[in-house]
Order: C-alpha cells, then sequence, then structure tokens
C-alpha cells in the first residue's frame, strides 16, 4: 500500500509539471519520424521490387518494425535519464528528503514507488510507439511474435535503465549530474559488448 502511494505521488508530480508531456511529445515526434522514415523505405522497396519483375513480398517485420524498434531502444537512452534525474535528486535539493526518510516508510518500499512511477511513465511511452505499430496491422498483417518479444525486451531494458537511473539520482543533490552520470552509464553498458 505504501508503494502504491509513493508511486501515485510521483505519477501526480509528473503530470502536475509539463516534465511527462514534454518527454511523451518529444519521444511521439521522434519515435513517429524514425516510423516514417522506415515505412517509406519500406514502401520505395516494394515498387523498386514489384517494377523489377520480382515476385518475392518483402517482410514488413525486416524492413520496418526491427529497424524501428531497435531505433528506440538507442532513443530510451537518452529519455531514461529525463525520466529519473529528478526522482531522487529534487527531493534533497529541496529538502524533503528528510521528511520522507522520517515518514513511516521502509527505504525499499520508497524506491519502488519511485521506480514504479516511472516505470509507468517509461509504458506509456512504449504504448505511443505502438500506436504506430498497430498501423501495420491495419494495412498488412506483420507477425506480431517478434514484435511483442522486442517490446518485451525494451521493457526489461527500460526497468534496468530507470533503476540505474534512480540509483545515480539519490547520489546527488543535482538534478543536471544525476540525467548526464545516468546517460553516461547507461551508454557505456549498452556500447559493451
Amino acid at each position: 500500500m505504501n508503494v502504491w502511494t509513493i508511486c501515485r505521488r510521483e505519477l501526480s508530480s509528473y503530470f502536475r509539471s509539463p516534465v511527462a508531456y514534454g518527454v511523451m511529445t518529444i519521444f511521439a515526434l521522434v519515435a513517429g519520424f524514425f516510423f516514417y522514415l522506415a515505412t517509406l523505405a519500406f514502401v520505395q522497396q516494394s515498387v523498386q521490387s514489384a517494377m523489377m519483375g520480382q515476385s518475392v513480398p518483402l517482410s514488413v517485420n525486416d524492413y520496418v518494425i526491427g529497424p524501428v524498434l531497435s531505433n528506440l531502444s538507442v532513443i530510451f537512452l537518452f529519455f531514461v535519464p529525463m525520466i529519473t534525474m529528478r526522482l531522487f535528486a529534487e527531493e534533497k535539493r529541496s529538502g524533503t528528503m528528510e521528511l520522507l526518510l522520517t515518514s513511516p516508510l521502509r527505504d525499499l518500499e520508497i524506491i519502488i514507488g519511485k521506480w514504479l512511477a516511472a516505470m509507468i511513465l517509461f509504458s506509456a511511452l512504449l504504448g505511443i510507439s505502438m500506436l504506430n505499430m498497430l498501423t501495420l496491422f491495419a494495412y498488412g498483417t506483420p507477425d506480431w511474435r517478434p514484435m511483442a518479444v522486442a517490446y518485451l525486451g525494451l521493457l526489461l531494458q527500460g526497468g534496468t535503465m530507470l533503476a540505474i537511473g534512480i540509483f545515480i539520482s539519490s547520489m546527488t543533490r543535482n538534478q543536471i549530474v544525476a540525467g548526464a552520470a545516468a546517460l553516461g552509464i547507461c551508454l557505456l553498458l549498452f556500447v559493451l559488448d
């Protein structure tokens, strides 16, 4: 119950300020742009194949879904620090951290509540990108199973990056430092094999 209270408090702070709306709008524009480019390339390749007399149909999964979701995993490297940078750093800067820690809540409840709120906002971003993918089902028959697995992977990747960002936010008072450090560490982990 306490976890849900912290989660609701954080969600309301996201949506009372322009943070959530700004992040969601910018993400929708960027994800939509990548979806548009991939769809345009697929249509051009299909027309070119048809003009050359090739009868093998192109796979929407290979030309649109795969590249778009691969690009989303990189885009999230930049959006996750925006979501997490204020969670604990703002509490420390404003002086409400002492109130939070002296309340009848365990540390684990505070951490999970804040992570859950960030995860809900992250899931909303994934939902925005799913709207693009649903248009593919209106005009074609892509295979939904690889898409479902890719979204599960993005959800797990996002949960991990959110945990890293929250940890870094708990180590500093400055939101910019928390965001830059989270971006650096997540980027480093992303490029390591």
